[in-house]
C-alpha cells in the first residue's frame, strides 16, 4: 500500500487506463499518476501538440528528442517507451 489513497475512477480516468490497456497491455505509473487531475494531463498534451505542430515535427523527430532527453535525464522508462515506439516504426 502507498501513500495516497486510490484516485476516484471517473469516466476520464477510466479512458486513460483503457487506453494503456488498449495500446501496452498495462496501466503504466504515469497514467495512475495523472489520474489524480486528468485536465492537466489533457492541458500538457494539448500544450506538446502545438508545440509539435508549430515547429512540423513528426513523430520520429518528437520521438528521437525525448528518448535522447530521457535518456540524458537518466529517465530509462520514459526512453525504453518511445524507443519502442520507435522502432515499431513510430
Amino acid at each position: 500500500m502507498g501513500f495516497l489513497s486510490a484516485p476516484e475512477t471517473t469516466a476520464e480516468v477510466q479512458r486513460l487506463f483503457d487506453e494503456d490497456v488498449y495500446e501496452l497491455g498495462y496501466v503504466v505509473n504515469a497514467s495512475r499518476l495523472w489520474a489524480y487531475e486528468p485536465s492537466l494531463q489533457a492541458g500538457l498534451f494539448d500544450l506538446i501538440r502545438g508545440i509539435v505542430r508549430e515547429h512540423g515535427l513528426d513523430v520520429r523527430q518528437r520521438g528521437i528528442l525525448v528518448a535522447a532527453c530521457a535518456s540524458t535525464l537518466g529517465d530509462s522508462y520514459c526512453s525504453l517507451a518511445w524507443g519502442s515506439k520507435l522502432a515499431r516504426g513510430g
